[in-house]
């Protein structure tokens, strides 16, 4: 078989990639002077994010007359070691600590290593604006809070006793055990696992979590979890915005359909599930045992469902380099789409950590679905049960080849990987003007179809209803292409023409009428969206003398919300802010109003230029509102009504209080393009210090990069941002470096290189 001719859009062989591993990835064949088989430690966290730890590895060595073992530490301030209880000599090289021996030790002899150690990792520990912190997942990031052999290839059991700040939940890889209050700041929490677990995917999380669920709750949902000896699911929260208790039955559920279809139980001790704000551009969502999951990512049931099926294909069966995981990320999408119903969006896909992007997975779905795939699915089926049952082992493209190899015969050692999606720029809907055209008395009307953007290539039909004082009837007329149109004949007695195109709702009719006909449907149609559309049909005749007191007669008297906020938009595009007419739009502010009509009169009060009294209530309903929207409307409309001093003034105020700080980025960009850049960039350089949101502070130094285009000033700044905990704060803030001079360039990305670790944010400065 020739597995090329059957491979849609192959991109490149993985052979190469022996030859382009980059510095950032795990070895492919590391020197291991010894297996580690146990870990026993203390760890202590402290609220600033300062770690102590005390480390006690037991293992076996794998070569005789070894002078030297190499652990991987970065950045640690190692205070003892000691193996085999005497003390050692040690010294740092490169990204190791090196423990000398000085002594014979035999293949196959126990050795006990101890090493304590501080540190205060500026990689492989995030730290959000809630001091909620947690462990990266990205390749080489356990070495930087734990001087461990940190490879895909090494695992262990452990017992580890984290003593961290009371009021504080801590979040482990393994099962809960003791916790313990030691002093009035202090606890201890102890978590096990007699599973080995892979030193690059230990994970931790420490935080003031409000939400806390799990199956151990004596309840009905979860019947499967009942027994001691059952893994456990554990659901932490940042935040109460969602249901936990039908994330934990959906995650329950998940847990054991995967369990069901690998026919493997689960790898792990228990499985805990930790739901944050904010993400930290990590790529991989799963550790050992542990899930992370961000509220203003995809949803949330699906980053669930990928890192529970994860947990035993990425992290029990694991890749042994980043750049060669397309074994994993295709089992991974065979079971994906046997399992659930993803619908899996996009995402940003910066190398080099994109192997474990979405568009990865959706490719090998859209592979393994295709007619394309042919026998090489059922090579991929047959084998993975082979798989499964390597206890806990790396796969590789080679390893996953020789497996298929070994049980069908089928050669596939050269590999491939079938291409992302491209998101295409074909239109997923059409936009159409529909203009009728009747003078009064005629026996005819003429529809006209012109296309806005990309005109559909297929016959539409359109139902045209013909409204009279009699009664109703109906016509059918089509079109297609740029620009169509017919001519129908109609009664004398005709009030008005409606158009609607049947079953289908990928085309869009933007309906030009005589206003006799929109008048008719505004006063008289049953249904409240056609009210609506033909509110806003009105307001294009601003020249006709009658409109304005025919809508301010039906404002009286419609019912419907959405209706009357169509009305109050006509009338304001009529009024245009003429004097005496601004008392109306206050009044329909009110909170007492439905909030759409709430918000047409909040945009109606943009006309009103220099109007104290429409100032005035704007600036309490940017206060006061607790609908986010009718907020920003309200912002905009200051920013219209108040000149630019002003409004200097009023931003001045509001970034200062706490209801509106989700606003401040909005803020910022309508101060800097009312003419006052530098004090918006002034306010915004507060914005992105590390205590606020990352949402705000990626907003605000947007603002900074748009609208601060000095060299002294990106030379004073760069820094510290360069610096920061985010790593896509650092990258973007990357791009400013343009803006300096050579010798500047040099100076800041020289000082900061050697500590970097997050390989995008390296390239960006390189």
């Amino acid at each position: 078989m020739n597995v090329k001719k059957n491979i849609l859009l192959i991109l490149f062989v993985f052979s190469s990639f022996s030859l382009s591993a980059q510095n950032w990835d795990y070895e492919k064949y590391p020197a291991l002077q010894v297996d580690l088989t146990h870990m026993d430690a203390g760890i202590r966290i402290t609220q600033e994010g300062f770690i102590e730890g005390d480390i006690r590895y037991r293992g076996t060595m794998r070569q005789s007359r070894t002078d030297s073992i190499k652990l991987h530490a970065i950045g640690m301030n190692i205070i003892s070691v000691a193996v085999n209880g005497q003390n050692k000599d040690y010294r740092a090289d490169d990204d190791r600590i090196v423990i000398m021996l000085n002594q014979s030790l035999l293949r196959n002899q126990t050795v006990n290593i101890h090493i304590r150690y501080d540190t205060e990792p500026g990689f492989g520990v995030h730290k959000n604006s809630n001091g909620t912190a947690w462990t990266s997942l990205l390749p080489k990031s356990t070495r930087h809070w734990l001087p461990v052999i940190d490879h895909p290839r090494v695992a262990f059991t452990f017992e580890i006793a984290f003593t961290h700040p009371s009021g504080n939940r801590m979040v482990a890889s393994g099962r809960r055990g003791s916790s313990e209050l030691i002093s009035v700041d202090e606890e201890v929490t102890v978590f096990s696992s007699n599973r080995p677990v892979p030193a690059s995917a230990l994970s931790w999380a420490l935080g003031h979590f409000r939400n806390v669920n799990s199956t151990t709750e004596q309840d009905a949902s979860f019947p499967a979890f009942q027994r001691r000896s059952d893994p456990q699911i554990y659901l932490y929260s940042e935040s109460e915005s969602h249901n936990n208790q039908e994330l934990l039955r959906n995650a329950g559920d998940s847990f054991q359909r995967v369990q069901r279809e690998l026919g493997a139980e689960f790898p792990f001790r228990d499985l805990h599930i930790v739901i944050l704000e904010e993400e930290f551009w990590e790529t991989k969502n799963y550790g050992a045992g542990v899930i992370f999951v961000t509220e203003n990512g995809e949803d949330i049931n699906f980053q669930i469902q990928k890192g529970i099926l994860a947990q035993w294909i990425g992290t029990h069966i694991r890749e042994e380099q980043w750049s060669d995981a397309s074994a994993i990320l295709l089992l991974q999408a065979l079971y994906a789409n046997r399992l659930f119903n993803f619908e899996i969006q996009p995402d940003s896909d910066t190398e080099p950590y994109h192997m474990f992007s979405n568009n990865k997975l959706i490719a090998w779905q859209n592979f393994l679905l295709s007619e394309s795939s042919g026998l090489f699915t059922d090579d991929a089926v047959l084998t993975a049960s082979d798989i499964l049952s390597r206890s806990g082992q790396t796969l590789s493209w080679y390893d996953f080849a020789k497996l298929i190899y070994d049980k069908t015969g089928q050669p596939y050692f050269s590999g491939f990987e079938p291409s992302v999606p491209t998101i295409r720029s074909t239109t997923d809907s059409y936009d159409y003007a529909a203009r009728i055209v009747w003078e009064e008395g005629s026996g005819t009307a003429e529809i006209y179809f012109e296309a806005l953007g990309s005109p559909v290539d297929e016959l539409v039909t359109v139902r045209v209803t013909e409204v009279t004082f009699t009664g109703a009837r109906t016509h059918e007329v089509t079109f297609s292409g740029q620009s169509d149109g017919m001519v129908i004949n109609v009664t004398g007695g005709i009030e008005n023409l409606v158009l609607h195109i049947d079953s289908r709702d990928d085309i869009m009719l933007h309906v030009e009428k005589p206003y006799l006909f929109w008048v008719h449907q505004l006063r008289n149609d049953d249904n409240p969206v056609r009210r609506a559309d033909a509110a806003r049909g009105l307001s294009h005749y601003t020249d006709n003398p009658d409109l304005q007191l025919a809508l301010n007669d039906l404002l009286q008297s419609e019912t419907d919300s959405d209706v009357i906020s169509e009305i109050v938009r006509s009338i304001s595009r009529l009024t245009a802010g003429a004097a005496g007419t601004d008392e109306r739009f206050i009044q329909l502010t009110s909170a007492q109003q439905p909030a759409s009509v709430q918000l047409a009169a909040t945009e109606a009060l943009s006309s009103f230029r220099n109007n104290e009294r429409v100032i005035s209530r704007l600036r309490t309903i940017v206060i006061q509102t607790s609908n986010r929207e009718i907020r920003r409307e309200a912002i905009y409309s200051l920013s219209e009504v108040a000149d630019a001093t002003r409004f200097q003034g009023f931003v001045t105020d509001f970034v200062t209080r706490e209801n509106i700080l989700g606003e401040v980025p909005l803020l910022l960009q309508l101060l800097a393009e009312s003419g006052n850049a530098e004090a918006a960039v002034d306010i915004a350089s507060t914005f992105i210090s590390e205590e606020f949101p990352f949402d705000i502070r990626y907003k605000a130094l947007d603002v900074i990069l748009e609208f601060d285009q000095s060299p002294a000033n990106w030379n004073n700044r760069l820094p510290d941002l360069l610096k920061d905990r985010h790593p896509r704060i650092r990258f973007k803030a990357a791009q400013a470096l343009g803006r300096l001079n050579l010798q500047q360039r040099r100076q800041i990305v020289d000082s900061r290189i050697d500590d970097e670790y997050d390989e995008r944010v390296r390239r960006q400065l390189k």
